[in-house]
């Protein structure tokens, strides 16, 4: 197959300097919003490339994006965030679930799905000390789609750290509100099915979701 027409890939030409991100970030944009899906997930790919070569300038270029009208836009800046680095630095990893927490309650239910189900926990598992204080602080968070979220998260924290997780969703237990008791019987009946060994115990210790 001719690779004539085709744009070059921004991941595998990095930048020569970060200065020079600026434009690629313009094209990246737009390929990022298009309506085709393999166009979004060869964005997503590219700009998780750039935020590893070049954290700095790619993190502080694609702000906008977090608060962009598009839900297309939102969803590739949200699922970018998972570097491929199992031992980046810990302050880095702060910076992308600060971004990622921006999407938890998000009104686009897809967009806060990819920042709950897959981003969260996938950082939180890098530095997995980070953990505690990040539960606490977000159990504390009144906000009904949030707390909806969050047990979306514990949810994706189960395989690896399955008492954490379900300690924690036993909190969100007894709030009535209709999203949360949603997000919250979703949840437990996926630690159930994707936990084979703990799956009598979670629904021993949560029977009246089953």
């Amino acid at each position: 197959m001719s690779d004539a027409g085709l744009e070059p890939s921004v991941s595998a030409m990095p930048p020569s300097n970060p200065s020079d991100l600026s434009g690629q970030l313009d094209q990246l944009r737009r390929r990022a919003d298009s309506g085709d899906l393999a166009e979004r997930l060869a964005a997503t790919d590219q700009l998780r490339g750039l935020l590893e070569s070049h954290f700095e300038a790619a993190f502080e270029g694609t702000q906008s994006w977090v608060l962009d009208p598009s839900d297309r836009l939102r969803e590739v800046a949200c699922r970018a965030l998972m570097i491929r680095d199992p031992e980046a630095d810990i302050v880095q990893v702060r910076r992308l679930i600060g971004r990622a927490e921006l999407f938890l309650g998000n009104p686009s239910r897809a967009v806060a799905r990819v920042a709950s189900a897959e981003v969260l926990p996938y950082l939180l598992g890098i530095h997995p000390r980070l953990m505690p204080d990040w539960i606490r602080t977000w159990l504390a968070n009144p906000e009904e789609l949030v707390r909806a979220d969050l047990a979306t998260v514990l949810a994706g924290l189960a395989p690896r750290f399955p008492a954490q997780a379900i300690d924690s969703l036993s909190a969100l237990a007894v709030d009535p509100r209709p999203q949360v008791r949603a997000g919250f019987r979703s949840a437990v009946h996926a630690v159930a099915r994707d936990n084979p060994k703990m799956g009598g115990y979670v629904r021993s210790r949560f029977a009246n979701q089953f």
